[in-house]
């Protein structure tokens, strides 16, 4: 039985054009929270059955829809809403990127050996205290959902064209945060 069927996406290329990230860190490293992002986020977001058709429709090759309607989806374009005003739509495809960022940020100063969950502090560098580094992943979910929303927006103005959103089971994530300790 084959695990994670799912095409990727997204690329560390494709993060790095909205964040910097270490040429240190490899494509594989960063896969599995690409993965977790598309599955988790975008999945849940679109529906099953029009996550499914998008997946279905991309060349992992060429990085291209063979439909248009998935492109602008995926990639966003200029469109006119449902007011009749002429609006720019950044694409799903930014939501996953923020997303999976989030989740790298969380995990990526950890490693998990025979002994359990271990910093990877280093003598010569400083590493981000835990606050720091929760805040900025906190801050790359609310770009994320941002993104979110924003496709959401897209979807309802064009629901002739994406009518299987409109049947979707499930609902869109939402993350809460405490904004104070007790």
């Amino acid at each position: 039985m084959t695990l994670l069927k799912d095409k990727l996406l997204l690329s560390k290329s494709d993060l790095t054009s909205y964040r910097e990230i270490s040429q240190n860190i490899t494509d594989d490293k960063l896969n599995i929270f690409i993965r977790e992002a598309q599955v988790i986020n975008v999945r849940t977001f679109l529906g099953v059955q029009l996550y499914l058709r998008m997946l279905n429709d991309y060349d992992t090759a060429t990085k291209t829809f063979t439909t248009q309607r998935y492109t602008d989806l995926w990639y966003g374009t200029d469109y006119t809403n449902t007011a009749a005003v002429e609006v720019r739509f950044n694409g799903l495809m930014s939501a996953a990127i923020y997303f999976a960022y989030s989740r790298f940020l969380q995990q990526q100063n950890t490693n998990v050996g025979r002994f359990g969950v271990g910093s990877l502090s280093q003598d010569d560098t400083e590493s981000s205290t835990v606050a720091s580094v929760n805040t900025n992943s906190r801050q790359a979910a609310n770009m994320a959902l941002a993104y979110q929303k924003d496709c959401e927006i897209f979807l309802k103005d064009q629901a002739s064209v994406y009518p299987e959103f409109g049947t979707k089971t499930t609902t869109g994530q939402k993350l809460a945060f405490n904004f104070f300790k007790i």
